[in-house]
Parts: structure tokens; sequence; C-alpha cells
């Protein structure tokens, strides 16, 4: 009966580890490339500008939520050279698929955050935390303070804030805890990297800095001996 559980144990962790490499293997490929490019538009749109953060924010729940501002327009023309040309409303359309995208990557690390159990084989594997962690935790950020501001989100919506995945992924990847409002400000206004999307106008262009395509083959033939 022991061996038996043992085995069923064994089983389910070689199951877990199975699909946090299938998860790698989604996200290095060149088709969820384009996700995580859109996704991180509009992620740098509210490093830009807060007040599309909040927007952001906003929309991940179902009630409450905010209009589109015009004023991050003129940002979102220099992020994205296909929207150079495009007049207001279709920018805003335009945007609402780069949004779509930034939901398929919070759903993706949501994913990946429930396989904690198997946080060794998530660390052997690049996801590239450490390059999403500061313009997430912003959004995080504006979520709280949209959630308390609302009397509506309470009752209606049963929505997962992203901060309960980013404390998962952080315990994970060893960063030290944010654990209040203050803190969260302070590390995403002092995060080199948030400090130079938001003074060099020259490097916000995603299409020069695309975020890495994985090398699948500098980590899946070790990745089932970690135990």
């Amino acid at each position: 009966m022991l061996f038996q559980a043992e085995e069923a144990k064994h089983a389910r962790r070689e199951e877990i580890e199975r699909s946090i490499f299938d998860l790698f293997q989604t996200f290095s490929s060149q088709e969820f490339q384009e996700v995580k490019n859109g996704a991180f538009r509009a992620l740098l749109a509210g490093v830009q500008n807060e007040e599309y953060a909040h927007f952001l924010a906003s929309r991940l729940y179902a009630v409450d939520q905010l209009p589109f501002p015009a004023t991050v327009i003129p940002i979102l023309r220099v992020l994205d050279e296909s929207k150079a040309n495009l007049n207001d409303a279709q920018i805003e359309q335009a945007d609402r698929a780069d949004r779509l995208m930034l939901d398929n990557v919070l759903n993706f690390f949501a994913l990946l955050a429930q396989r904690k159990s198997s946080s060794m084989v998530i660390k052997h594997c690049d996801f590239a935390y450490d390059w999403w962690r500061p313009t997430l935790w912003l959004v995080a950020l504006q979520q709280q303070e949209h959630f308390k501001k609302s009397e509506a989100i309470s009752v209606y919506c049963r929505t997962r804030k992203i901060a309960e995945t980013l404390v998962v992924l952080d315990e994970i990847y060893g960063h030290t805890p944010l654990t209040t409002p203050l803190e969260i400000r302070r590390y995403v206004d002092t995060h080199p990297k948030i400090l130079m999307f938001r003074s060099k106008p020259e490097m916000r262009c995603l299409s020069r800095h695309q975020l890495p395509v994985n090398d699948l083959s500098k980590t899946g033939t070790d990745l089932f001996s970690i135990k």
C-alpha cells in the first residue's frame, strides 16, 4: 500500500514536471513570441502613462472598468510602428489586441504559479520572469488600488489578483517579498528597467527590445532528471 502511494506521488510529480515543460515549449515558441510582444507593449505603455496602467488594471474586472485614456495615444504610436499612421479610434482598436495578449500572458504566469510544488523545475527553465516582474507589479499595484476604491468589484467579481500570482513566483525565484503598497511602489519606481523606459524615448520601441525567444536545447534534455 505504501509502495503504491509512493508510485502515485512520483507519477503525479512527473506529470507536473511535464506540464511545466509543455508551458516552456509554448513560452519559447515563435507563435507565443508575438503574444509576449503585444503584452509587453501594453505594459510599457503603462510604465510611460500610469493612467493607462490604471486602465489596464480596471479592465481585469467585469465591472467598474475605466474608459480608454486618450493621453496614452502618442505613447502607443511610439511603441509600435504599425500604429504610427493610425487615427485615434484605430489606435484604440489596435491596442485592444495587445491587451488581449496581456491577458494571455497573465493567465500563463498564473498557470505556472500553480505548479509551485515543482519549483526547482520552474527555476531550471528560463521564463524571463525577471524581465516581466517590475511591469507586472506595477499593474498589480494599480489593480489593488482599483479594487479598494470600488464597491461593486467585491460584490460581482472573483477575479484572481495579479499579486497572488506574483507572490508565488517571487517565492519560487527567490525574490525579496513585496508586502506593502509602499514597497511595491519603491521597487517599481527604482527598478533600472523602469527608469530606462521612462527616461529614454529611443529605448521604448519594442521592435528594438523584443523578449528573447528561449532556446529549448539548453533546458529540455535535462528537465526530467530533476527530482
